[in-house]
């Protein structure tokens, strides 16, 4: 491929081209613990002109964002794009499978780095489980207004938004159709997949500015007809919704007020030293997926994760689990910590799961993975798809957690929280709606 590492941008591979990444990817499992990954039939738009527009948008984004750090993943065939933090920096990444798709508009690209800076630099409303990042709501709108008026004023940078609405809903539907190319009203372009719009760059230059004064009228029309899709802030859900069921309840548990409860049990039963197993203490506090989901059994394909993949796995060393009940334990000894945020992203090739960076287990090195709001972030590096294989529910009486002589080491409440327990309330229409003001009429006074 082209692309070596132009302005420092990061590549990141996990290896699908290997034989038992190939074999994984041609699996119903498309997913980082669960995410989003091409069929083998799609020809992603490797050429030059596509990779200098890459080149040139991740320079625009970093003169502008300086905050931010932005990576091109140029190896996964993942179609994704993410907002997250590592520690104190806050990174946007754009997957292979997304930045080289050739359903994907320049604008399309545009518009999605915009979004998840946004989701960065957006005020208002916060995802629950990680109030450092806005909402997608908030990202849209920052996205569209002060984002997009940002990077015009800076590089001269503007977008055709419908063009990149189109995209979008394109790329959606092809991967809701389970194909790469089928959208739900194919064009004569998408007739043809394997043309790339890349391929024309000098025109596209050209039609570009004839569209450039019209942009300005395009964004402000968006923000007044409000959000096309009712699922537009989500753009490529990693996990098709899975992962964020099961970081959702994570984050949940460990939340301001249900990490006072769980400090209250381990402060009678360790739930995380050497004999308590992390499938089952995932268990009890209610953190696995309980939603269905179309091809995929998240639920058990989540515990065999826990009770097979992520127990075995090391790095530098360290054993993952080790490092997690460390992170958790120190959470709940520590009373600085008011919450613990969980996320995942994609890692390279060859490298087992481990928690960034290099699995730390020492007081001091967990002390560093907390920010000034007390928030302790643990971001699980993922180097591949999961398999499919299951494990069922750890309810059974031999999947108890137990000592080194056999006896039992669990103590109630066996079952510390429920996944609805850590679902968010849903409100009902009544309450949804906002109540309508009440006119005081007021009395006339009589003169004498």
């Amino acid at each position: 491929m082209w692309l070596k590492n132009p302005l420092n941008m990061v590549t990141v591979s996990i290896g699908h081209d290997s034989g038992r990444d190939r074999e994984r990817a041609q699996t119903s499992d498309r997913y980082m613990l669960n995410a989003s990954a091409l069929p083998d039939n799609v020809t992603l738009c490797d050429s030059e002109s596509r990779g200098r527009i890459l080149e040139m948008l991740v320079s625009e984004f970093r003169t502008t964002f300086t905050d931010v750090e932005y990576e091109i993943d140029t190896q996964t065939r993942i179609v994704n794009a993410q907002a997250f933090g590592l520690g104190s920096s806050r990174f946007v990444r754009l997957y292979r499978g997304f930045a080289f798709h050739p359903l994907v508009s320049e604008d399309a690209l545009v518009f999605t780095l915009l979004h998840e800076t946004g989701h960065h630099r957006a005020r208002g409303h916060r995802f629950a489980g990680d109030p450092r990042l806005a909402c997608d709501c908030a990202a849209d709108k920052w996205a569209v207004g002060l984002g997009a008026r940002a990077l015009c004023r800076c590089s001269g940078r503007t977008m055709n938004l419908f063009n990149a609405l189109d995209s979008l809903d394109a790329i959606i539907a092809s991967i809701d159709a389970g194909t790469g190319y089928v959208s739900a009203a194919p064009t004569k372009r998408s007739q043809r997949p394997q043309a790339c719009w890349a391929e024309f760059w000098p025109t596209q230059i050209a039609a570009e500015q004839r569209q450039r004064s019209g942009a300005d009228r395009t964004l402000l029309l968006f923000v007044l007809i409000g959000q096309r899709r009712g699922e537009m802030g989500a753009l490529i859900p990693i996990g098709g919704g899975a992962d964020a069921e099961i970081t959702g309840r994570l984050n949940a548990a460990f939340n301001d007020s249900n990490i006072v409860i769980v400090r209250g049990v381990v402060a009678k039963e360790n739930l995380f030293d050497g004999d308590h197993h992390l499938h089952r203490v995932a268990y009890r506090l209610g953190a696995y997926p309980i939603r269905t989901y179309s091809g995929d059994d998240a639920q058990g394909k989540w515990f065999y994760f826990l009770k097979n993949i992520l127990k075995d796995a090391t790095h530098g060393g360290v054993p993952t689990a080790q490092s997690i009940k460390s992170i958790l334990s120190y959470a709940t000894r520590n009373l600085n910590v008011s919450r613990v945020v969980f996320g995942a992203t994609q890692g390279a090739a060859g490298v087992e799961h481990y928690i960034y960076p290099n699995n730390p287990v020492t007081d001091a090195d967990i002390a560093a993975l907390v920010d000034s709001t007390g928030t302790l972030s643990v971001a699980l590096i993922c180097p591949s798809p999961l398999p499919n294989n299951t494990s069922p529910i750890p309810n059974q009486q031999g999947d108890i957690d137990v000592d080194s002589d056999g006896n039992i080491i669990e103590r109630p409440p066996i079952k510390i929280f429920t996944p609805k327990s850590l679902a968010p309330p849903v409100l009902s229409k009544k309450k949804r709606t906002p109540p309508k003001k009440i006119k005081v009429k007021k009395k006339a006074t009589k003169r004498k």
